[in-house]
């Protein structure tokens, strides 16, 4: 088949994929994105702050996912306020 060389590889890429992707979930900038995203995702949501002695205030934080490319503000997105619209312009043609 693909000899040694071959399951060298294929050995690096079981390692690698796996150690990558933990490494990535572990890095401090990203937990503390998707914990600012959840609290910002929930007080939208709900209107409870999660953390209310944080030091960052929610209008720092809305003003900061605001300068976020869209990709990063997924969880922001209103689904039923979106489809309300779509439902009332629908009605309105």
């Amino acid at each position: 088949m693909g000899g040694w060389r071959m399951e060298v590889i294929k050995v690096g890429l079981y390692l690698a994929i796996p150690l990558g992707v933990l490494t990535m979930s572990n890095m401090p900038q990203y937990l503390e994105r998707n914990h600012e995203a959840q609290r910002l995702s929930v007080y939208e949501q709900t209107g409870v702050d999660m953390s209310p002695g944080d030091p960052e205030t929610l209008d720092e934080l809305r003003a900061k996912f605001d300068k976020m490319p869209k990709i990063c503000n997924l969880h922001r997105i209103n689904r039923s306020a979106a489809t309300k619209k779509a439902a009332s312009e629908a009605q309105s043609h």
